[in-house]
């Protein structure tokens, strides 16, 4: 009985779980500029951008400058948190100077919440990723492969959102409104994690917690309540911290006693060249690995076939914008 040839292999196919990075750091660690270096001179890499911060467009101009990555090969969208108009602000104050916390915490339906929804924006943005520099969709981010990585910067803007989200403009927060805030962005930060399969890379700031085994404070993920700042790090393949050296340079840390962090694809160290490359290469590896145990099998299931037969499919490059914009790079509007 001769054998079957084998379906063909499919390089693209998800058969390791991609990296999955949380970059914690100090404003001004270098933690925006190192994404330029997510992109692999000589790949189609793309790097999907969604910001919430003011000036991660700056920062991350200024990176593709320095590194020489192609702009074409990044897309962008900026999501901003709610900002309070001055009637807004007016209203806030003129609520904090009448009424005392109590009363201020027992407004039950938040207030002025329809102006304050870009939680759902941002949620939104994500079933279906308009570039703002192409103005081009990318569609549905669970849909990305092996050629993307996303990035959003960062995690602050999330928990304004979130709280937002739950009581608009309410300038106090009762015990469950917290609790409904926090499952909101925990539901949301999982869902990034897990439902988008892509390379992902997540920014967060640094927050204080006491530590109340150890007697000390330590650092951790700068989210909605203590409670769930322990869980996050746990989703992650990869927690990095970004700093700056005495000297100023920038560097990458997966050691630090001060902050739990964790490493699966960089070696421990305080000093590290802030570089996502050492990660993707360490990922290719074992991809190359998995391939490798694939035609193995597959030469044991053909015994006897010509090795011809046993077929490779083409690896898939990544959509490139078509003809050159006219609109600013990151905002999409058009230049003079």
């Amino acid at each position: 009985m001769s054998a079957e040839t084998p379906e063909p292999i499919d390089p693209n196919a998800n058969t390791l779980s991609s990296p999955a990075i949380l970059l914690l750091g100090e404003p001004g660690a270098g933690k925006t500029f190192s994404l330029a270096t997510t992109i692999r001179p000589g790949t189609d890499d793309r790097l999907v951008y969604l910001y919430t911060d003011p000036g991660g467009d700056e920062s991350l101009m200024d990176a593709l400058d320095h590194y020489k990555v192609p702009l074409r090969q990044v897309y962008f969208r900026h999501v901003a948190p709610a900002s309070q108009g001055w009637s807004g602000l007016l209203s806030m104050a003129d609520q904090i100077n009448k009424f005392n916390y109590d009363s201020l915490s027992s407004m039950k339906n938040g207030v002025d919440k329809q102006s304050h929804r870009q939680i759902y924006e941002l949620i939104s943005v994500l079933g279906d990723f308009k570039c703002q520099r192409t103005n081009r969709s990318l569609g549905d981010a669970s849909t990305w492969g092996n050629d993307t990585i996303f990035a959003l910067d960062s995690l602050s803007g999330v928990n304004t959102m979130a709280k937002d989200g739950t009581v608009g403009a309410k300038p106090t927060l009762h015990k469950g409104e917290w609790g409904t805030a926090m499952a909101l962005e925990e539901a949301f930060i999982r869902k990034v994690v897990s439902g988008i399969k892509c390379r992902r890379i997540l920014i967060g700031h640094l927050d204080k917690v006491m530590d109340e085994v150890a007697g000390r404070m330590m650092f951790s993920v700068a989210l909605l309540g203590n409670k769930l700042a322990p869980k996050i790090p746990l989703l992650f393949s990869d927690v990095i911290l970004a700093k700056r050296s005495d000297e100023g340079k920038h560097l990458w840390a997966t050691t630090d006693p001060r902050i739990s962090l964790k490493y699966r694809n960089l070696p421990s160290s305080d000093s590290l060249d802030p570089s996502f490359a050492a990660i993707w290469n360490k990922w290719e590896a074992r991809k190359k690995r998995v391939m490798e145990s694939l035609i193995d099998e597959a030469k044991e299931q053909t015994k006897g076939l010509d090795m011809n037969e046993i077929s490779v499919m083409p690896t898939t490059a990544a959509p490139t914008s078509s003809a050159p914009s006219t609109a600013s790079p990151l905002t999409g509007a058009n230049k003079p």
